[in-house]
């Protein structure tokens, strides 16, 4: 029996395995290597000690030696800006009591600056009164146009999905972590994150799903703030909004079905968080 496997499947294995990260490029002990030490102030003092040690702090030292690299560095002014944007927007979004007030809330707001290069505002499609809740990353072309999230071609095809455990638009909900396309469909802007998480969380809340499915790496590692990827998320089951009197939303991160199509091998992978989501609805 022929036991080699060319590379292209090996590296199949390793995806399915969730193995799906470069770190290095050379393996390398790290225990081996030398611990950095600070210099050695006390053998520099001089008798003017203040002085000495403004010198040695202000010195150019090498590699683990620099003192330069101990220093925290203050928030940079973007940053700044969004947490204000957040903020605002925070104070908006928990103003609203119902889904009517937050969908005309988010109409009347300037917070996101995409509201002025969008088409329309996209925000949910389906039934407000289901067990379960998607949520995907940003609207596409066919959702800017229509008004609606999953549109078109992919909309169809995202339908079929879910088709195969019985759901569709009438028993589920759905809705995007942002409200409006970027343009060319480019990726978001920290802000325009920033401004919009605060009315997506505000929106689970109104809903209160059963299960609350995520579709993708970004939105999954943004909303349960995680740094891992979707490949090691997927079909796991996890927690989402727990507080010390409410125990939390059932979460289920997936692999987004638009993203399946450019990557059959996900789909696998897929399938078994679909079943998980059948089951767990069934109980």
């Amino acid at each position: 029996m022929n036991t080699e496997i060319s590379d292209l499947e090996a590296l199949l294995w390793q995806l399915e395995a969730g193995i799906d990260e470069c770190i290095e490029d050379n393996p390398a002990n790290h225990f081996k290597k030398p611990v950095p030490t600070l210099p050695d102030i006390k053998n520099k003092l001089t008798q003017d000690p203040e002085l000495e040690i403004s010198k040695i702090l202000s010195s150019s030292n090498s590699g683990g030696d620099n003192l330069e690299s101990f220093k925290i560095s203050p928030p940079s002014s973007k940053h700044s800006a969004s947490d204000r944007v957040n903020q605002a927007a925070i104070t908006a979004a928990n103003s609203a009591s119902s889904l009517d007030e937050l969908k005309l809330i988010l109409e009347q707001s300037d917070l996101c600056p995409l509201n002025k290069t969008a088409t329309n505002i996209v925000f949910a499609d389906g039934n407000p009164g289901s067990k379960i809740m998607f949520v995907g990353y940003v609207p596409a072309a066919d959702d800017d146009r229509l008004g609606l999230p999953f549109q078109g071609v992919n909309g169809d095809f995202f339908y079929k999905v879910i088709d195969s455990i019985g759901l569709n638009r009438a028993n589920s909900y759905l809705t995007n972590l942002l409200f409006w396309r970027p343009p060319g469909d480019r990726n978001p802007t920290q802000k325009e994150v920033a401004s919009c998480l605060p009315f997506t969380q505000r929106h689970i809340e109104l809903i209160s799903p059963q299960i609350l499915v995520l579709l993708g790496g970004p939105v999954s590692q943004i909303l349960l703030n995680g740094k891992d990827s979707i490949t090691k998320m997927n079909g796991k089951w996890h927690v989402y909004g727990k507080k010390i009197d409410f125990p939390g939303f059932d979460t289920m991160p997936m692999h987004h079905p638009y993203n399946v199509t450019k990557s059959p091998i996900y789909k696998k992978s897929l399938w078994q968080a679909l079943l998980e989501v059948r089951h767990r609805l069934s109980i």
